[in-house]
């Protein structure tokens, strides 16, 4: 993934997606759960980085094809809180 549209540089940026891919193996442990919102040209790196985080997270999976945009962060959270104890599905 390219961050160079972003609010900080790669490093910086690499750095909170690995502490996002942390965060969700301690889902448990918090009230409330963020999302990564990924956003840019097409071929930036938007899936890969996606299913990257998707092979890295606790008890995630990448979400299905039609779900393939900018949103499927936020699917991918919905499924994250799903495999909470704390909180869940309805």
């Amino acid at each position: 993934m390219d961050f160079d549209r972003s609010l900080a540089d790669q490093r910086t940026m690499a750095e909170l997606v690995a502490c996002y891919v942390l965060a969700t193996w301690l889902l448990d442990t918090f009230n409330v759960v963020g999302y990564l919102w990924p956003s840019g040209e097409r071929g930036s790196g938007k899936t890969v980085l996606l299913h990257t985080v998707a092979e890295m997270a606790y008890l995630a999976s990448p979400p299905s094809a039609p779900a393939m945009r900018s949103s499927a962060f936020s699917i991918f959270s919905i499924e994250l809180a799903k495999h909470s104890r704390r909180y869940p599905s309805p």
